[in-house]
């Protein structure tokens, strides 16, 4: 639960700086870290080849913010 609500507390600052979307990387092996960010409603947009030293790619996820009013 600390990794979800360190990302949660992220996401509303980002909110109120006005941030309308977040993109991270993750390693395409990284099954777990993967699941977190799908379990935080993040999908998979991309893929970045050779990201991590040349040889392991990456997933380009990413999470449209909803607006603060």
């Amino acid at each position: 639960g600390i990794g979800a609500a360190l990302m949660q507390a992220a996401e509303e600052q980002l909110r109120r700086s006005g941030v309308q979307r977040v993109r991270l990387e993750v390693a395409v092996d990284n099954l777990a870290a993967q699941a977190f960010y799908a379990r935080e409603s993040y999908s998979i947009v991309g893929r970045i080849r050779g990201y991590y030293l040349g040889r392991l790619d990456a997933l380009v996820m990413e999470k449209v913010l909803e607006t603060v009013l």
